[in-house]
């Protein structure tokens, strides 16, 4: 009787549940097979892709940067330039909330039976909006340079020390933190290490004047290895799961 039973269950919930007949089926399955061999002729496109994904809010902040950048060139003003300074760790902020996106929500398991490896992904955001904000900034330093008092290289250690000191601890934080709770802490380090930039732009910048060039460079680098070396860590670990 429990076969029977059972039987009879399944044939009811079948007919309860019975899914509509397909719409536009071979126009659909024309357009994956259209869009897969455009992906694998052109490996551009897959950038162009990612960084559709990549949200609004992320470009806003650059594009508000360059704009209080030029705004600080224009008038000359040092409490402007304190202020663009300031900014540099929420500027690294960006790069990375985007790179932890998928952890915080949840969602690696899910991207790693998608088309493309979640640790492809995950790259090439990386790779877009590091390589934004270093033209950006690429723009800004010259810009800054012709305008202020200081040379070429205090400009840009001014500007990419803070930057870079905030995405080392920011992906640190992300890759040890996969969660929301890493994202807090992530908006921690940009509010401190944004407040002591406001606070010491005019000591480093009397420190630039009596400090070897190689010195401010050196850390610089460091800074700057340090940042990549955990963005790499982080892509590593980006194809393991996550048990609880």
């Amino acid at each position: 009787m429990s076969r029977k039973w059972e039987k009879q269950l399944q044939e009811q919930l079948k007919s309860c549940y019975t899914a509509p007949p397909p719409k536009r089926k071979r126009e659909f399955l024309a357009s994956v097979s259209r869009m897969a061999a455009g992906h694998q002729r052109h490996p551009a496109s897959f950038l162009w892709m990612q960084a559709g994904y990549i949200r609004k809010w992320n470009w806003a902040l650059s594009a508000a940067v360059f704009l209080a950048g030029v705004w600080a060139a224009r008038s000359g003003r040092r409490e402007l330039f304190q202020m663009l300074a300031a900014l540099m760790p929420f500027l690294a902020l960006t790069l990375a909330t985007e790179t932890g996106r998928s952890a915080r929500y949840g969602m690696e398991e899910l991207e790693l039976a998608a088309r493309h490896s979640l640790k492809a992904v995950v790259a090439a955001r990386m790779g877009i909006l590091g390589l934004e904000n270093l033209l950006l900034m690429g723009i800004l330093i010259p810009l800054l340079r012709v305008t202020g008092k200081m040379s070429l290289w205090q400009t840009g250690c001014v500007l990419l020390i803070p930057y870079f000191l905030s995405a080392f601890l920011q992906m640190a934080a992300v890759r040890k933190l996969r969660g929301p709770e890493g994202m807090y802490v992530c908006f921690g380090i940009s509010g401190l290490v944004s407040g002591l930039t406001a606070a010491g732009t005019m000591v480093i910048r009397k420190l630039a004047e009596y400090l070897p060039a190689a010195g401010w460079l050196a850390l610089l680098l460091v800074l700057a290895v340090l940042a990549l070396r955990e963005g790499i860590k982080y892509m590593r670990q980006a194809e393991e799961y996550v048990w609880s």
